[in-house]
């Protein structure tokens, strides 16, 4: 690997590799992919190739839309490490319901969304007794407004139960998002 990287990037592989089918509603794919569930605090993967990140998914995603009202995917499959693949098994699902289109609103965005993951990691016997699971589970809600150019992003994650330092400790975030996009001014804050 080229001197900064990781040594796990040490290798050559074919690493991107999937199949993909699409209509108007449904979407399938098979294979690596990458993707993310709203902001990306509970489920993201992505590439930086200056960073030497890579975590794509090697599985299935399932997508369904209809008319643009109602959204929904599910997904399942084992992150990268490096240049092979991780010991973890993600399983989730997104939803989106934009109510304003539901109620015929042109001029407006309002929708609410929501996720939960499952993440899946072995876990040694000493991890197991000092209160670790193999198992997490993470949620979040969203909602989304956007009227004339002001808006507003809202999402709460619970990350679920995971041990760090060998402590089950229970995470969760915030995010907010207000801002005004229009005639030439664009200005955000985030908190």
């Amino acid at each position: 690997s080229i001197i900064g990287y990781p040594g796990n990037l040490s290798k050559v592989a074919v690493s991107n590799l999937y199949a993909d089918w699409k209509d108007e509603d449904f979407k399938v794919t098979a294979g690596t992919f990458y993707d993310q569930f709203g902001s990306g605090l509970l489920f993201r993967s992505w590439e930086d190739r200056l960073l030497g990140v890579n975590n794509a998914l090697l599985g299935a995603r399932f997508a369904y839309n209809w008319q643009d009202k109602v959204a929904v995917r599910a997904l399942w499959g084992i992150p990268r490490l490096g240049m092979t693949l991780s010991d973890t098994q993600i399983r989730g699902a997104d939803a989106s319901v934009s109510v304003a289109n539901l109620i015929g609103l042109d001029n407006l965005i309002l929708s609410l969304e929501g996720s939960v993951l499952n993440r899946y990691e072995s876990i040694s016997f000493t991890q197991e007794e000092a209160g670790g699971k193999p198992n997490s589970v993470g949620w979040s809600g969203r909602l989304k407004f956007d009227y004339a150019g002001f808006f507003v992003n809202a999402e709460y994650v619970d990350a679920g139960r995971k041990l760090i330092d060998m402590t089950p400790r229970h995470g969760n975030a915030q995010l907010v998002e207000l801002g005004y996009n229009g005639r030439g001014l664009g200005v955000t804050v985030t908190g």
